[in-house]
């Protein structure tokens, strides 16, 4: 069985690193939410707030999920997991991340010191959770970038 690639642009990556970055700097805090995807498995990052009050946790409300993929839904788009930052750590589940994980759901965690970004799926599989790697696709911002409205002429 192939597993399908998901790639992550540029410019949502800067935006997770800013956002998870300033969070790490003013409380060792996580950033967390929506992993949502479009038909070419292009993921969009859909930041919802941390509830959580210590430091290297996330805590999202069920109210604001389902909030949040009901305008979704109607947008169009689609809800594939959940992402959060680690402020400290490598970009791996933890336990507690595997245990809370709802089963065949994507679980993408970003590592705010080693910039490293990892994408999970967890399933159930006789009862027990498997933690599987998922690959993504890290588009650099020359792969990104609008292309120029000026061209050069060849003579």
């Amino acid at each position: 069985m192939t597993v399908r690639a998901f790639s992550l642009s540029y410019n949502e990556r800067l935006r997770l690193h800013r956002r998870a970055h300033r969070r790490q700097k003013l409380d060792q805090g996580e950033v967390c939410g929506l992993l949502v995807t479009n038909r070419v498995h292009q993921l969009t990052l859909i930041f919802l707030t941390n509830l959580a009050k210590a430091p290297g946790q996330f805590s999202i409300s069920r109210d604001h999920v389902l909030s949040a993929q009901r305008q979704l839904r109607r947008e169009g788009k689609r809800v594939v997991g959940f992402f959060h930052s680690h402020p400290i750590s490598p970009a791996v589940l933890s336990p507690r991340d595997v245990v809370e994980s709802p089963p065949n759901r994507l679980q993408l965690i970003y590592d705010v010191c080693g910039r490293e970004v990892r994408l999970y799926r967890v399933s159930l599989a006789k009862g027990r959770r498997v933690v599987k790697d998922v690959p993504l696709l890290l588009q650099n911002a020359r792969t990104t970038r609008r292309p120029s409205r000026f061209r050069m002429n060849a003579n």
